[in-house]
């Protein structure tokens, strides 16, 4: 069993980790498929949208579901973390 889930009283659960985004391992999975098919470009070769330094990872712009997995931005540490917290935001 992956990380990313827990198994309580012979359930699974997702783990405190993702909070509400029961979809987010699967999309993760789908784009890490992805850039090992070639369908997606590995963030360390492109430029963050954000700030134009080197990226570092791709962030789900448009959320963890099904039809969005593969819909992914490079981004650099900093301002991941910063459009992290503003979708946070927005949700609270």
């Amino acid at each position: 069993m992956s990380r990313e889930f827990l198994k309580l009283d012979g359930q699974v659960q997702f783990s405190p980790r993702y909070g509400h985004h029961e979809n987010q391992p699967l999309a993760r999975s789908a784009v890490a498929r992805a850039v090992r098919r070639g369908q997606v470009m590995q963030a360390k070769y492109q430029l963050c949208i954000v700030c134009g330094e080197r990226a570092k990872d791709l962030h789900h712009h448009n959320g963890y579901d099904a039809w969005h997995q593969l819909d992914v931005v490079p981004v650099c540490r900093k301002c991941h973390c910063l459009l992290e917290k503003q979708e946070k935001e927005k949700r609270d």
